[in-house]
Formats: structure tokens, C-alpha cells, sequence
């Protein structure tokens, strides 16, 4: 973990830099709230904007203006253990979060305290805010080149140990197929990096959703059963053949689901009153398409194989 730190601290400068500041406002007891957008997340600690590269010329001044007064009627209360903050992060993740009406009583009570709530409504209308120019401040200490290189070294090293261990007991062919997963496994984790960017892709009430994540779930599941289907149904034999359907198995699909995604996007839901309903449907949608879909792709196995 030190070393992963390190490494990031040492080929992101302005991120480190950040993420120092903002461990000095919680030092001085201010509540970061890190489940809001990143330009207001930042705007409402305040943190330098110019320092972190947004040209806030582009932001209409209207919208800025409204959202420096929200920041500065909620300063007081925007505290650790302040005795408003949860009302604030109620009201802010109602607007900025999950996009939908602030409850009536929290309406009531917010503007009760003097918080400026129209002027963090008229800030939420329009698209999110996309305002960081390219980072001037950062400068790349590793070469892209060198770490593919470093990559094929490692993936040549790993071919070269599956080649090399030979014998058919119990340890050898757990070896060898442990080797074969890591092989396939960077395609999975790829994949689902690259799925993950369709999160909040989906338009109006259902932009909560995470469409990225459902959807390498879903399909790694039914990887996972058809590896499984092959097997044990068509009774496949050989090492090569057996060591190939469970590399797919536990590399590819095993990194393209995600658990510890899944919980972290559900906990986010479940935390608070207006979205809990949000998170219960999310484990439906995410549990029942994937027990279906990979019932249905075994059973498409197993008759494929009664027909062979």
C-alpha cells in the first residue's frame, strides 16, 4: 500500500497536492463530502480553483455567483460533528447527487437556517459543470512505454513458469492453472474499466444507476456458468483444455465482476433516506437478470450437448 501510494504521489504531483489540502480542512474540521461532483466536492471546501486548473470564465456568473452564496450560508454548519451538517449533506445530496426534489420539511428547515437554497437550485440546472483545463502542473516521470514493457516482461515471465512446471499432481495442475488465470486476467479487469464509464449514463430518474457494473456483473456471471457449463457437462478432458475454460473462469470473468464495486456503489445508495429504495432495487436488478441469464445459458449448454 505504501508503495502503490508513493508511486501515485510520485507521477501525480497536483493530486497529491489535493489530496494534501484537503487533509489540512479536515485537519481544521471541515467536512469534506466526497460523494458530490468533483468541481463542487472542491468549490464548496474551498479549495483554490485556479491553483487546481478550472477556468471559471466558462462558468456562467450567474451560477457561480449562486453557488458562492450557498457556500457561504452553509460555511457555519459545514463542520465535523456541527449539529446541522446532516441537514446539509441531506439537502446537497438531494440536488447535487441524486438529482431529485429536496424532501419539503428539509426544504423548509434549510431555508429556516438562512441557507440560501435557491441559489443551489439555480446552480444544479444545466449540465454538470465540466470546467478543468489540461494540468500544467504535472509532469510525467514514467514513460507509458516502459510500463507496457514492464507489463509484456512480467506476462512473458508468467508464460514461462506455465511452460515450465510439469507434473500431473495435485499442486502442479493448481500452479499451472493459477498461472493461466493471471494471464487472462488484465483482459477482464480492462473490460470492466472500460464498462465502468457507462455509470450514470442513463438519462432522468434512472441516472443513479449503475449501468457499467450491472452490466459486467451480468455478463461476467454468464462467462463464469458457460465456463463451468463446458466443463462438467461435455466432461472436457486434458490439462490444456481443463486449464483453458478455468482461466476464463477465475481470470477473465473473476476480474471483470465486482464485488467490492458493487458494495461500495450500494452502501452510497443505501446511506441515506431519499435512496435507500434505489439500493434494494439495485441488488434485484443486479441478483435476478444474473441468476436468469446464467440459468438460462447453462441450460442452452446442456441441451446444445444432447444434441451433439
Amino acid at each position: 500500500k505504501k508503495v502503490a501510494e508513493w508511486l501515485f504521489r510520485l507521477n501525480n504531483p497536483s493530486m497529491a497536492q489535493e489530496a494534501d489540502a484537503l487533509h489540512e480542512k479536515r485537519e481544521a474540521g471541515v467536512y469534506v463530502n466526497t460523494v458530490l461532483p468533483d468541481f463542487e466536492r472542491r468549490y464548496l471546501t474551498n479549495l483554490d480553483m485556479d491553483w487546481l486548473g478550472y477556468d471559471l470564465g466558462y462558468v456562467e456568473e450567474d451560477r457561480l455567483v449562486a453557488l458562492e452564496r450557498w457556500r457561504s450560508t452553509t460555511e457555519e454548519a459545514r463542520r465535523v460533528r456541527h449539529g446541522l451538517l446532516p441537514a446539509l449533506l441531506q439537502v446537497e445530496n438531494a440536488v447535487l447527487v441524486d438529482r431529485v426534489t429536496i424532501p419539503h420539511r428539509a426544504d423548509g428547515f434549510a431555508r429556516s437556517q438562512g441557507w440560501d437554497v435557491d441559489a443551489l437550485l439555480l446552480w444544479s440546472k444545466g449540465m454538470p459543470p465540466k470546467f478543468k483545463k489540461p494540468a500544467s502542473n504535472d509532469h510525467i516521470l514514467f514513460n507509458p512505454a516502459h510500463a507496457v514493457g514492464i507489463v509484456l516482461v512480467i506476462l512473458l515471465g508468467i508464460t514461462i513458469a506455465l511452460i515450465s512446471i510439469r507434473g500431473v499432481h495435485a499442486y502442479a495442475v493448481t500452479y499451472r492453472t493459477m498461472l493461466y488465470a493471471i494471464l487472462l486476467a488484465p483482459p477482464g479487469a480492462l473490460l470492466r474499466w472500460c464498462l465502468s464509464g457507462l455509470n450514470g449514463i442513463l438519462p432522468g430518474d434512472w441516472h443513479w444507476l449503475p449501468v457499467g457494473t450491472l452490466t459486467a456483473n451480468i455478463f461476467g456471471s454468464m462467462v463464469s456458468i458457460s465456463m463451468i457449463g463446458i466443463e462438467y457437462i461435455l466432461e472436457v478432458q486434458g490439462f490444456w483444455a481443463v486449464a483453458s475454460l478455468r482461466a476464463v473462469k477465475v481470470g477473465f470473468a473473476g476480474s471483470l465482476t465486482t464485488v467490492s464495486t458493487f458494495m461500495s456503489e450500494l452502501s452510497g445508495l443505501m446511506k441515506h433516506k431519499l435512496t435507500n429504495d434505489r439500493g434494494y432495487l439495485y441488488i434485484v436488478l443486479s441478483v435476478v437478470p444474473s441468476c436468469l441469464l446464467s440459468l438460462a445459458t447453462y441450460l442452452i449448454i446442456l441441451i446444445l450437448s444432447s444434441n451433439v
